[in-house]
């Protein structure tokens, strides 16, 4: 691992310098810190997509975190400097530009055919697609509420269709009435169920109830193109699947229909 980098972009809402803690995750392409407060701080690789409580770093060819820093080491943020693991990598985060999160439109487009796995499926598809349709905030929690923490990958597929299905919501609400009064009750619930699953799952819940996501969802959200979907479904090995199938089924369900 080199022993100085620069940040690209970092979402400095979430970045409080002093801060220390350790790395808690440590994978080839990201770093997971979690802060003596017990928030976490997403260190990513230059070809990462942007998003909440991430750092992205410009990192050369081969780059690997697995080369130099491991899970416990110690990392420390001074000034615009942030100093990681026992071998003293530092990083300049002074050069990156700040990460805004973008809102959400409505698309001009239909979302492109997908051939994923239904995370929701059966009678309980059909139960959460009618009480989307009819703004039944209660009858959607009952389904979505057993799915949270549930399923494959770090990120769990059920909290991954959440987040999926929540930006589908904002991608189709209206400015006022029934479809936001539905995507606000829903963010709303949201917020109290993040205990249930694990720290990254639940930061990007916590995000996603804020109308916040990666720039890998917002932009699927805003352009459910062919483009958008090949790099959504490369997100994890099965995160970006499970964001599809949620987005599908909000689309499915607010995407035709008229107020």
């Amino acid at each position: 691992m080199p022993r100085y980098l620069r940040a690209l972009r970092l979402d400095r809402e979430h970045m409080v310098a002093p801060d220390s803690g350790l790395a808690v995750r440590v994978f080839g392409r990201a770093a997971h810190l979690r802060s003596t407060d017990g928030s976490l701080i997403f260190l990513t690789a230059g070809d990462l997509a942007d998003g909440p409580q991430a750092v992205r770093l410009e990192t050369p060819d081969g780059f690997s975190f697995r080369n130099g820093l491991r899970a416990g080491d110690p990392y420390a943020i001074r000034g615009n400097r942030l100093r990681l693991g026992r071998e003293g990598l530092k990083v300049d985060l002074s050069t990156a530009a700040e990460w805004r999160p973008g809102e959400i439109t409505r698309p001009a487009l239909a979302p492109a055919a997908a051939q994923v796995p239904e995370i929701v499926s059966g009678a309980e598809r059909q139960d959460l697609c009618r009480a989307t349709r009819d703004g039944n905030p209660i009858g959607a929690v009952s389904i979505l509420g057993p799915h949270i923490g549930r399923g494959p990958g770090l990120t769990p597929a059920g909290d991954d269709f959440i987040v999926g299905y929540v930006a589908g919501l904002h991608a189709h609400r209206e400015a006022a009435g029934r479809r936001r009064n539905f995507t606000e009750a829903i963010s709303a619930w949201l917020t109290t169920q993040l205990a249930r699953t694990n720290d990254v799952a639940a930061a990007y819940l916590e995000a996603a109830a804020r109308g916040i996501f990666t720039d890998t969802v917002r932009n699927y959200a805003v352009r459910p193109d062919e483009r958008n979907l090949r790099r959504l479904l490369g997100f994890g090995d099965s995160s970006g699947a499970a964001v599809v199938d949620g987005y599908g089924l909000a689309a499915q369900s607010w995407g035709r229909q008229q107020g």
